[in-house]
C-alpha cells in the first residue's frame, strides 16, 4: 500500500470521521425538519405531490409528520443519545427519498425542488439530491460501522456512575 493510500485510510477509520459524518448527517437532518415545520405543510404537500409515488389522501399525513420524524432523529443522532435507533432512522430516510428521486429519474420526472430543504431558496433537481444522497449514505456507512462510537451521550451515560455507586465506591 503506498503512504498516500495508507494516510488515506488511516484517515477514514479515524474516530473524528465518524463524529464528523454522524454531526453532518444529524445536522441536515435536524434543519431539514426544523425548515419544513416552520413553513405551511402545504409546502412540503406540493414537493411530496411532485414525486408522484403516493396517493393524494397519503401527501397531507407524510408532510405533517416526516418533519417531525427528520428533526428527531436529526437531534438524536447529532448528539449520540439512541444512536443506533436514530442512526437506522435518518438512514431508512434517506434510502426512502434515494429511491424516489431514483424512480422519478427513470420515469423521466424533472424536479425543480427535491423539497429536502423546504423553500429556503436551496433548491436541487432530482439528479444533484440523487447523487448528494448517494455521499450522505456513504457517510451514513461509515457511521454504522464504528463500533463504539465515542463523543456520544450513549457512552458518557454508559460511563456514568449509578446512583448509590458513585461516592461509595471511592471511599471503600
Amino acid at each position: 500500500m503506498s503512504a498516500a493510500a495508507h494516510r488515506v485510510r488511516r484517515a477514514l477509520v479515524h474516530p473524528v470521521t465518524a463524529l464528523a459524518a454522524r454531526l453532518v448527517l444529524g445536522g441536515l437532518f435536524t434543519v431539514s425538519g426544523v425548515i419544513k415545520l416552520i413553513e405551511p405543510p402545504e409546502n412540503f404537500m406540493a414537493a411530496v405531490h411532485a414525486y408522484r409515488l403516493l396517493p393524494v389522501w397519503l401527501e397531507r399525513p407524510l408532510a405533517v409528520t416526516l418533519p417531525w420524524v427528520e428533526m428527531a432523529s436529526g437531534v438524536l443522532l447529532s448528539v449520540g443519545l439512541l444512536s443506533r435507533l436514530s442512526l437506522a432512522l435518518v438512514s431508512l430516510q434517506l434510502l426512502v427519498i434515494t429511491a424516489a428521486l431514483a424512480s422519478t429519474l427513470s420515469r423521466g420526472i424533472s424536479l425543480d425542488d427535491c423539497g429536502c430543504f423546504g423553500a429556503i431558496g436551496f433548491k436541487e433537481s432530482n439528479t444533484v439530491a440523487f447523487v448528494r444522497n448517494l455521499v450522505l449514505l456513504a457517510l451514513a456507512a461509515r457511521v454504522a460501522v464504528e463500533r463504539r462510537p465515542r463523543w456520544t451521550l450513549d457512552r458518557w451515560l454508559e460511563q456514568a456512575p449509578r446512583s448509590g455507586e458513585d461516592v461509595r465506591a471511592g471511599r471503600e
